[in-house]
């Protein structure tokens, strides 16, 4: 079961980078915790799954999708909300 760990993260991951991209859901709060809940459990799939190639890559990849979100969509909309650049 652990061999599928990998496959289970990189399928989480996909979903949430089509999830952010297509604006599949329109209510903000349900959008933030499908995001949060899936980028902690693809990190927990990736970290405990055997180790090896598949795992590095996993947990690589999901490290960037919650990068690209937590920065990209949380960290600038909070900028644009608050008048934090220079307003």
């Amino acid at each position: 079961m652990k061999a599928y760990f990998p496959l289970y993260s990189f399928i989480i991951s996909i979903g949430l980078v089509a999830i952010g991209v297509f604006m599949l859901i329109d209510n903000t709060a349900v959008f933030r915790l499908i995001m949060i809940v899936g980028t902690i459990s693809a990190l927990l799939l990736s970290y405990f799954s055997e180790k090896g190639k598949w795992r590095y890559l996993s947990f690589g990849f999901a490290i960037l999708v919650s990068i690209v979100y937590y920065i990209g969509v949380e960290f600038i909309g909070f900028m644009f909300r608050n008048g934090g650049f220079g307003n």
